[in-house]
């Protein structure tokens, strides 16, 4: 798209639009799938939008910093809901949803607590929608053998041949295993995140911590949970390590089981801690009634 200007973009999306409206009227429409954030540009983008009475679905765009930057997502989101917002004419006769189509730079794409601090900040910004990119890779071990995640192994869970699961895999394994209500997670650390979810019908919790950022320095990492939702006096803390894979295509077949944990509940609280916790690592936790 070098050579030409914003406007000749912008009228090239009108005539799409209006022909989509005219054959399929139902059909759902976003734009401009911009290839990084550009608060200039996307407030021009609607203004056109809005001018010339062109109803979008969802104002989308790709969501890469130099360098990665997830927690940046939550105060980009705000400046788009914003912007919608102050033009009733987009929001005729439902406002635009925010999708992110891609996120998480090729610096980082397959390192678990990278992905962990995305999904943290993606949900704090209560995005609709949001797609993981695809790089290519190589692995350090055959570096003349380059391969893209675009086309093989599901965006970096898979290996190549699409069967052997890499360590991002069981990231979103975890992420969709937790079912139930999500809970609030704050963070005194903007790089060490934890997503968590209760489930009432089997009085589980579940929690997703994880670390980044860190340019490879270990830390003791205290999770505390306040007003624990159940009457037990004690739990069980089944616990699950995904390491960090230095941004390697690797297999890793499962999670690497952690000695579990008994904990007292006191005074409706309940403190898990975990040494050493590693630049890049995710712990998987599941916290169950101790019988």
């Amino acid at each position: 798209w070098e050579g030409i200007t914003n406007n000749q973009l912008f009228e090239l999306f009108k005539i799409a639009h209006n022909a989509i409206r005219q054959d399929k009227p139902a059909a759902k429409i976003s734009a401009p799938a911009y290839t990084f954030y550009d608060r200039a540009f996307l407030e021009s983008f609607l203004d056109y939008a809005a001018a010339n009475n062109l109803h979008l679905d969802g104002l989308a765009w790709h969501e890469f910093d130099l360098p990665d930057n997830p927690e940046a997502v939550v105060s980009h989101v705000d400046e788009m809901r914003r912007a919608i917002n102050i033009r009733p004419e987009l929001c005729n006769p439902t406002c635009p949803e925010i999708y992110i189509n891609e996120h998480i730079g090729p610096e980082h794409h397959l390192i678990p607590g990278w992905s962990v601090g995305w999904l943290y900040y993606l949900e704090k910004a209560n995005v609709d929608q949001a797609l993981r990119a695809c790089w290519d890779v190589k692995n350090k071990d055959f570096p003349f053998k380059e391969w893209s995640t675009c086309w093989n192994g599901f965006d970096g869970m898979l290996m190549e041949d699409n069967i052997m699961t890499q360590h991002i895999y069981w990231v979103y394994k975890a992420y969709a295993d937790m079912t139930g209500k999500r809970l609030v997670a704050e963070t005194s650390s903007k790089h060490t995140i934890a997503l968590a979810g209760k489930n009432d019908a089997t009085k589980e919790l579940r929690i997703l911590a994880g670390r980044y950022g860190y340019n490879k320095q270990a830390s003791d990492v205290t999770i505390k949970i306040e007003n624990y939702p159940y009457s037990n006096s004690k739990v069980n803390a089944q616990i699950e390590r995904i390491p960090n894979n230095d941004n390697q295509p690797l297999v890793l077949a499962a999670p690497v089981t952690v000695t579990p944990q008994t904990l007292d509940v006191q005074n409706g609280a309940v403190t898990i801690l975990i040494g050493d916790f590693q630049d890049g690592e995710v712990y998987n936790i599941l916290i169950i009634p101790f019988i």
